[in-house]
């Protein structure tokens, strides 16, 4: 793949991780309308779902995956144990209309998720990527340097907890 294009490719990458970085913030602010703070928290889980397919769940061939920047990546095992629950559960309330997100009768329809929890789920992909950063940077990667600054942008956006 031609570098440049790649690289405008992996913005899309640094989109989501400052996603993530600056969402969480918005889910718990009582000055924000219910609608909104909802919207965030949607949107959180689109872009940790993103993040967490580039990272480990290559669903299509034709997406933007972490193999075309660097090979020989895997995620230590327990990390990408939890980023595959993240998965799972972002999928169950967000970007499909379909069974598995069908509530049992005595569920609620919308389960509140709190700044915490979110930041919990960024803090797992935000470790993911540092890994990925220092095996692009270990390996000589010609897109480590894009990977370190985007993190590094990302890791500044994130709010204090």
């Amino acid at each position: 793949m031609d570098t440049q294009l790649a690289r405008r490719r992996g913005t899309q990458v640094a989109h989501s991780l400052n996603m993530i970085a600056e969402l969480p913030g918005y889910v718990d602010d009582v000055t924000i309308p219910l609608a909104l703070r909802a919207a965030a928290a949607d949107a959180f889980f689109i872009h940790l779902r993103l993040l967490i397919e580039f990272l480990i769940n290559p669903r299509d061939r034709r997406l933007i995956h972490r193999r075309n920047y660097g090979r020989h990546f895997h995620v230590q095992e327990a990390l990408r144990d939890r980023l595959s629950a993240d998965y799972d559960f972002a999928s169950r309330h967000v970007a499909h209309f379909n069974a598995e997100r069908v509530p049992a009768a005595d569920s609620p329809i919308f389960e509140p998720v709190d700044c915490a929890r979110l930041r919990s789920h960024a803090d797992d992909v935000f470790a993911a990527m540092s890994a990925f950063a220092r095996h692009l940077a270990g390996t000589g990667s010609e897109y480590a340097g894009d990977f370190g600054e985007w993190l590094e942008l990302a890791t500044a956006r994130r709010a204090p907890a």
